[in-house]
This record gives C-alpha cells, sequence and structure tokens, in this order.
C-alpha cells in the first residue's frame, strides 16, 4: 500500500484480530508494528515511523576458493528483526544488503541444492546480528559445493 503524499494512509475493512503492520522508504526503515490489535467494526489510529536504521551488509563466500560464490551459486535469505521481515536471493557476486531497526535480527540462508551451508553464525539457529543507529555490520556465510559423491542419489546424476 502507498501513503498520500502527507503520508498518511488507511487500511479499509479486515478481520478483526492481530495484524503485523510495516513501512519502508529509501534510506529508511521501520520501527514495526507487530501484533496490533483491530476490533471489529471500529477505526483505530496508529502512525508508523521511519529511521533511518543501520545496515546489515553480506557476503556469502565459496569455502574452496575463499572468494564470493560464482555465477553457478543461489540462496535465498531471510530477516526478521524490529522492522519487519524482507526477503532476497543471492546469485553471482554473493552479496546481500538490509537496511533494519536497531536492535536483534535473524538471519537465515537456505543455499540451493548442490552447496552446503558451512559454520556460520546460524548453525544450528539462525544468525543474530547486533545493528545499531547510523552503523554497518558485516555478515559472512561460508559455503562449499557439495562433491557428487555427498549429493542425494536423484541430484548426483544431473
Amino acid at each position: 500500500m502507498l501513503t498520500e503524499g502527507c503520508g498518511r494512509y488507511r487500511i479499509g475493512r479486515g478481520p478483526a484480530g492481530d495484524m503485523d503492520r510495516y513501512t519502508a522508504a529509501p534510506g529508511q526503515t521501520s520501527v514495526a508494528w507487530r501484533a496490533y490489535g483491530v476490533s471489529g467494526g471500529e477505526a483505530h489510529v496508529a502512525d508508523m515511523y521511519l529511521i533511518a536504521g543501520g545496515i546489515i551488509d553480506g557476503v556469502v563466500v565459496d569455502e574452496d576458493t575463499g572468494e564470493a560464490v560464482g555465477d553457478d551459486f543461489g540462496a535465498s535469505i531471510a530477516l526478521t528483526g524490529p522492522g519487519g521481515p524482507q526477503y532476497a536471493a543471492i546469485y553471482g557476486g554473493g552479496r546481500f544488503q538490509f537496511r533494519v531497526a536497531p536492535g536483534a535480527s535473524h538471519l537465515t540462508m537456505q543455499p540451493r541444492q548442490g552447496w552446503e551451508l558451512l559454520d556460520t553464525p546460524d548453525r544450528p539457529m539462525p544468525a543474530v546480528v547486533g545493528v545499531v543507529e547510523g552503523g554497518t555490520t558485516e555478515v559472512v556465510f561460508r559455503v562449499r559445493r557439495l562433491a557428487e559423491w555427498d549429493l542425494p542419489a536423484d541430484e548426483a546424476s544431473r
């Protein structure tokens, strides 16, 4: 949903209950409302606040080469934290970046088949990354290409 020029927004009729709301703008992120209670048939006012926040700047490194992953790599990465969920796809070049609200954010990466996630901060739990207002936190995920004998039988023949 987009806001009006002065930043106002309206959510039409919806079910009663709890809802999570997030907002973002170029160069900013939000402090999220989690489980904001809505009663049926009533109007509610809830201001959203945009802040500069901080940056999580990351790279995925191929353990065998010591370099950022190449064009044959693929992964999805999910972030949850004070500013709400964000998702990204990572391909050749291996870089990713999120603008987030200050506090602890959780990163989870799932490489595509044929790659293994190594001893990164998210094993066995998601990586917990602390971010401060105006700061940049760097994250490195290490992966390795699975050898043919490490692959499941149906994938090894591809």
